[in-house]
């Protein structure tokens, strides 16, 4: 993905269609508001946006929408020509905000195209093509706004699915509540994983070149840690925790009296508040497993998880990385409800790759059920958790000025 390619669309805040009519009409109005937003949302721009600019006339007429007019821009230093866009309006003018952004909101729950049709009006193509279009936008770049947002402590992991009746796996990379990469692979092998988790990476150094986390959880599955750490060199890596204790868990029969005591035992090694003393319980777990645990298989497991030692001790040395994978599972919930819902994806890969990205970003700018009536201080959305403010109060319009300038226009990557 390279910058020359990125949209060449600016979107800006825009409720009123009335109050931009007249906006769009008047030259020296129209650059006003510009510069006022400039100056509050600079990341929205073009970055040689604040050498200048001169107005390029108008696109041309919408047949979809030919009472919105759109203003085209030149910028004084790279003579680069942008369209300037209204949020109220969505991409390719399709559609107006107001009217989509509920079916849109029901989407998120995996609610079948033909039933958004049925409530909304249009057809169900229509639907799908205006939420897959959504995949089209740079994750990271419409939901990290400043390159020092971009999240240190990061989780990666592999959802399996089916795709025209063969597994094939979501490469998901999440940070800070949101989903940074969502990637089909067509295989759990290292080449298929770096080139899977390598269009996240790509995302982040375009926003910060050099961008490197300082730690990272898995599974441990060993491919992906390859993959990880061809893409982030200086990574750490943490061993997820919660996997080992699942992969003993899975050796003894469950709501046993020695499933609680082994697990009581396991978690209390996890409970450790230093690295020494940690590394202590584990060694006494291991000295118990052998000496009790009678099945072969279990204490197998056992001495396994704390021969891992080392792959644990990240979590200590970093005080907000992530020692389990629940920050990434709990997403990937929701992941997983959304893929079952499809039974199966169908089609083209490129219309599965802009389904699994759409599906990332409407997470990241969902609203929050409110936590508390008329409180203010609780985040709205991912997106406004992750970057501390929103750019408007309706969730669609947020994401669609997040977006300015982050639609991509490479040519189709092929499976």
């Amino acid at each position: 993905m390279k910058t020359s390619n990125k949209s060449k669309t600016i979107i800006i805040p825009a409720d009123s269609e009335e109050d931009y009519l007249i906006w769009v009409q008047d030259k020296a109005e129209f650059r006003e508001q510009l510069n006022r937003l400039f100056e509050g949302y600079p990341e929205i721009f073009p970055p040689d946006f604040e050498h200048g600019f001169r107005f390029y006339g108008f696109c041309e007429e919408s047949k979809k929408m030919p009472d919105i007019r759109i203003r085209r821009i030149q910028m004084s230093f790279t003579k680069a020509v942008y369209q300037v866009s209204p949020s109220f309006q969505m991409p390719y003018r399709v559609g107006r905000t107001q009217e989509v952004e509920k079916a849109l909101y029901l989407r998120r729950w995996g609610v079948p195209y033909s039933a958004l049709a049925y409530v909304f009006g249009r057809n169900g193509m229509y639907w799908y093509r205006m939420h897959t279009s959504l995949g089209k936008n740079s994750i990271v770049g419409t939901t990290v706004k400043s390159p020092d947002n971009l999240p240190e402590d990061l989780l990666f992991d592999e959802e399996h699915f089916n795709y025209l009746g063969e597994k094939a796996y979501a490469a998901t990379t999440v940070g800070e509540g949101c989903i940074l990469g969502l990637e089909a692979s067509w295989s759990a092998d290292e080449e298929g994983l770096t080139k899977a988790y390598g269009v996240c990476a790509e995302e982040c150094y375009e926003l910060k070149e050099d961008y490197q986390p300082k730690t990272g959880n898995t599974d441990g599955w060993a491919s992906t840690q390859k993959a990880i750490n061809s893409l982030y060199p200086s990574i750490q890596l943490i061993l997820c925790f919660l996997h080992k204790w699942f992969s003993v868990a899975r050796t003894i029969k469950k709501k046993s009296k020695e499933y609680w005591e082994i697990g009581e035992r396991v978690w209390e090694v996890y409970r450790a508040k230093t690295w020494h003393s940690f590394s202590q319980r584990l060694r006494r777990l291991k000295e118990w497993a052998q000496s009790h645990v009678k099945s072969e298989k279990t204490r197998n497991k056992i001495v396994r998880l704390c021969k891992n030692k080392d792959e644990y001790k990240g979590g200590y040395e970093h005080e907000k990385s992530h020692r389990t994978s629940n920050a990434l599972d709990r997403l990937m919930d929701h992941q997983d409800r959304m893929m079952y819902s499809t039974r199966g994806w169908h089609g083209h890969s490129e219309s599965l790759r802009l389904s699994l990205r759409a599906m990332a970003l409407l997470w990241n700018f969902h609203p929050y059920t409110p936590k508390a009536k008329g409180s203010e201080k609780y985040p709205r959305s991912p997106f406004e958790q992750l970057n501390g403010f929103q750019y408007h109060d309706n969730w669609l319009h947020n994401l669609l000025i997040a977006s300015s300038l982050q639609r991509d226009r490479t040519i189709n990557r092929k499976r």
